[in-house]
């Protein structure tokens, strides 16, 4: 740059705005140099570099649990943001406002949270796409965030969005599929419900077991869970095979003496005099039922038996009439 009379080049410097691009993590456009007199200009995407700046020291002190002063640098860097960049759907925004999300969520403020992650999983739609890792995310969040608030309802929306995200982003064979299945298993199994949505949790449970998972605690943890509520769907004989596994995964890596695994040896043991009992209990129903089907049906074959008689009697009564 030239300097020129009647306007110099440092007039234009102290008037020009900020450089609005979108180098949220790249070293952007270069600052101008006006020979060795102007070492000092400063370079015109400052406020991108502070934005980010602001947003880094925020998450340091989320981090250290100094949550006031990580929401006031993430309102910092997401003004600054919105400033530098003029456009909501930035990824500076939008990590802005999530990281704002998981601050009020940590502090107890729900509404404030769910606000805030619902305009950034919007903002991330409009920025990557609805089918992209950051909208997968956002909906895990949300999902989390709902169920904490006791918004069961969005709460399996968002997880069912999620799973449909992760199928179709990375198949269905996809490790994750487990953990999300387990969580809706979870949800239905909830004690809240009072046992009204059992069906579907061991609908979710069983495809979850089903599913890849190379976390053996995580595995025995599932199995656990999935034979209770089987067990409360009086599948006793399926339950004590499962809770088998858990027991064996309990052994073999936390030893018999760990509390969970003597807890599964427990439920064990019940379980076994519940589908023992439950079995004789099958047995003596089936045999009444074929007892009284048995009746039933001599019942039926003497009213046949008696009704063919009858027909008999009043064909002969006509015969004999005629004559």
């Amino acid at each position: 740059m030239i300097e020129s009379y009647p306007i110099s080049s440092l007039d234009i410097i102290g008037v020009l705005p900020l450089m609005k691009h979108a180098a949220a993590h790249e070293t952007g456009f270069k600052a101008c140099q006006l020979g060795n007199l102007l070492t000092a200009v400063p370079p015109l995407q400052v406020s991108m570099r502070d934005a980010r700046t602001a947003l880094e020291r925020a998450h340091i002190q989320t981090q250290s649990r100094a949550l006031g002063r990580g929401l006031e640098l993430a309102h910092e860097a997401l003004n600054l943001y919105n400033q530098v960049t003029d456009y909501p759907a930035h990824p500076g925004v939008i990590e802005s406002m999530e990281l704002l999300a998981t601050i009020f969520f940590e502090a107890g403020e729900f509404q404030s949270a769910i606000i805030n992650a619902s305009k950034a999983l919007t903002l991330s739609v409009q920025c990557h796409g609805f089918d992209s890792a950051g909208v997968l995310s956002m909906n895990l969040l949300l999902f989390q965030m709902h169920y904490t608030a006791r918004n069961t309802d969005k709460a399996i929306k968002h997880l069912h969005a999620a799973i449909y995200l992760l199928e179709l982003m990375a198949g269905p064979r996809h490790e994750d599929h487990f953990s999300y299945y387990q969580k809706l298993g979870t949800v239905y199994s909830n004690v809240d419900y009072k046992g009204v949505y059992m069906t579907q949790a061991r609908e979710y449970y069983q495809e979850a077991h089903n599913r890849e998972c190379n976390d053996r605690i995580m595995r025995g943890i599932l199995a656990k869970s999935y034979a209770k509520v089987l067990a409360s769907c009086k599948d006793y004989k399926p339950a004590l095979q499962v809770e088998k596994e858990a027991y064996k995964v309990f052994s073999m890596f936390m030893g018999k003496d760990n509390l969970m695994t003597k807890e599964s040896d427990a439920e064990l043991q019940r379980l076994t005099k519940l589908a023992v009992s439950h079995g004789a209990t099958s047995a003596t129903d089936s045999a009444k039922i074929k007892e009284e089907e048995a009746r039933a049906e001599a019942m039926a074959a003497s009213l046949a038996a008696e009704e063919e008689s009858n027909s008999k009697k009043a064909t002969k009564k006509k015969k004999k009439s005629k004559k």
